[in-house]
């Protein structure tokens, strides 16, 4: 997705679709549609609403997955890779949210919907760090548990 977006980072819009995401003002977000061909930013926004067909039940399974791996260490993690998993169903409607919200700033220009986009953007990507985070860590507890195991098992036969 980042690289069908690259044609949209232009001089006033750095971040490429993400500074349309975080402009949080109607100024900044009329600066950043001006700088983009319409035809381009409407693509990226109509394939953003695909993106949410794939990306978030691939989270939710990985924060399942993780709250598996975590169950064996702490109830306390695994119950959070549960909530985790959830939050994506609530990170999935925000995106939903921010997507219809741009809809109107990018076609009919209208930009008092930014800071409404924003918000949607910041809670999204929160939760989206939140369980990309909770992936990492039981991911590393789980190598270094079976890194563990093994040396166990090497030194049990020796």
């Amino acid at each position: 997705m980042l690289g069908v977006g690259a044609p949209l980072v232009t001089a006033s819009a750095p971040l490429g679709f993400f500074s349309i995401e975080f402009a949080g003002e109607p100024f900044f977000a009329n600066m950043v549609v001006d700088g983009w061909k319409s035809s381009q930013a409407q693509f990226v926004l109509g394939l953003a609403f695909v993106f949410l067909i794939s990306f978030y039940p691939l989270l939710t399974f990985g924060c399942l997955w993780a709250s598996d791996v975590m169950e064996g260490y702490s109830g306390f993690l695994h119950e959070t890779g549960i909530l985790l998993a959830w939050a994506q169903a609530g990170a999935a409607m925000l995106n939903l949210a921010e997507n219809v919200l741009l809809v109107p700033v990018l076609i009919g220009r209208d930009f008092s919907l930014a800071r409404a986009v924003l918000i949607c953007a910041a809670a999204k990507y929160a939760v989206i760090l939140a369980a990309l985070i909770f992936m990492a860590y039981a991911a590393i507890t789980a190598a270094l548990g079976r890194t563990s195991n093994l040396r166990k098992a090497a030194y049990r036969s020796s």
